[in-house]
């Protein structure tokens, strides 16, 4: 997203603000330094960085250094929440797995089956029952978890009424169908949902010009630029506890964050 013809300096724009989301907070940064908003392209990681620094991104013939604005500012980083969800996801496949297997050994072995049997119960749907997103590409994604997640569970009252109707191996023959169908198909969502996950974002460098030339931040969004004057100003406690918020600004009901470019781009 480049914008050229707006992202000029230009002495009209020192009273206009860019607003942009950094881990979902609103903050506003002056519009006069930036130079072009562009999606994120290839990141060359730089050794021995201060770990706020992501690396440096090539723009035409500029080599320009990616400040992580959200560790800059003590948040986690992206990377570092995918991972999260990614690992936990990985636990609740092995934990569904595992389930499965149960149910097959305590058929054979004729011990009670103490697993539970309800979808909504289990570690995997007490969060989806509550995950939540705003990107409508990961919501189908995880969507498509609902049906062979609840057919799943709904195995073990089939296979114990089967296994009481016409014996073990007409129960065996359910637990195995569902391996093949059910398991399988979440096993495969598993399996791409780390791709999900990465694609789901379309994070943002915003290029502006430093006292140290071109270096660029990273924003999850950009909102809308709007206009205020410095006695509009707030101060708040986030500005004395974090040296990179100037204070905050009421614009028609929305508040944003004022951050001080300078000191966060300088190290």
């Amino acid at each position: 997203m480049k914008s050229d013809s707006v992202l000029t300096n230009n002495e009209s724009l020192i009273n206009q603000y860019l607003v942009i989301q950094i881990a979902d907070t609103h903050y506003a940064i002056k519009l006069n330094p930036i130079r072009e908003i562009v999606i994120i392209p290839n990141i060359t990681s730089v050794p021995d960085s201060p770990n706020f620094v992501r690396g440096v991104i090539k723009l035409r013939n500029n080599i320009i250094t990616l400040i992580d604005s959200r560790k800059r500012l003590g948040f986690h980083s992206l990377d570092e929440i995918d991972k999260e969800m990614i690992d936990m996801l990985k636990h609740r496949e092995e934990e569904h797995i595992n389930w499965v297997q149960t149910l097959y050994a305590s058929l054979e072995t004729g011990t009670e089956f103490t697993l539970t049997t309800d979808p909504h119960a289990c570690a995997f749907g007490k969060w989806f029952d509550n995950y939540k997103t705003t990107n409508i590409g990961l919501s189908v994604y995880i969507k498509q978890f609902d049906l062979p997640h609840k057919r799943i569970h709904s195995t073990a009252s089939k296979a114990l009424t089967e296994l009481k109707l016409n014996g073990l191996d007409h129960a065996k023959k359910i637990i195995a169908e569902v391996k093949n169908t059910d398991l399988k198909q979440m096993m495969l969502l598993f399996e791409g949902v780390q791709k999900a996950i990465r694609e789901s974002h379309r994070e943002l460098a915003i290029v502006i010009e430093s006292k140290n030339g071109l270096i660029a931040i990273a924003a999850d969004n950009v909102s809308n630029i709007f206009t205020f004057d410095e006695d509009q100003l707030q101060q708040t406690d986030m500005a004395q506890r974090n040296k990179f918020i100037v204070g905050s600004v009421n614009n028609s009901g929305d508040v944003y964050l004022l951050l001080d470019l300078d000191k966060l781009v300088d190290y």
